[in-house]
């Protein structure tokens, strides 16, 4: 199986609700740094995945909505914590419908909130 990958980092604001989360209940910021990996069996007749310009394009789009943003104040995020597992999924999903690859099996995206921690989220076709 192919794989096409990059890495996009931004800055975001959340505060979890609904349990005591500590600090985390609290407005504060994350510099996230999303890692997107795209996969699949075939290549198109230019010999790629997808063209890494578009995936790059698609990460910057992304990255726009949320960069500076508080995501608790965003509709993805409306009454539910915006955790790191949903942003991935938000992110993941968003990913794939703006990319044009139909060759594509598998997308996974994984938001760091630091150096050693991180959530994840693979869609397939």
């Amino acid at each position: 199986m192919y794989e096409v990958g990059l890495r996009k980092g931004l800055v975001s604001y959340h505060f979890m609700i609904g349990g005591d989360f500590g600090e985390e209940n609290e407005l504060h910021a994350h510099r996230y740094l999303v890692e997107a990996v795209l996969e699949g069996n075939d290549l198109d007749g230019f010999g790629f995945l997808t063209d890494i310009d578009d995936l790059q394009a698609s990460m910057d789009r992304i990255a726009g909505r949320y960069e500076n943003s508080t995501l608790n104040d965003l509709p993805e995020f409306s009454g539910v914590n915006p955790s790191l597992e949903r942003f991935c999924r938000v992110w993941c999903d968003e990913l794939r419908r703006t990319l044009d690859a139909p060759a594509l099996e598998r997308i996974t995206v994984r938001i760091w909130e630091s150096e050693d921690a991180f959530a994840g989220y693979t869609k397939g076709r």
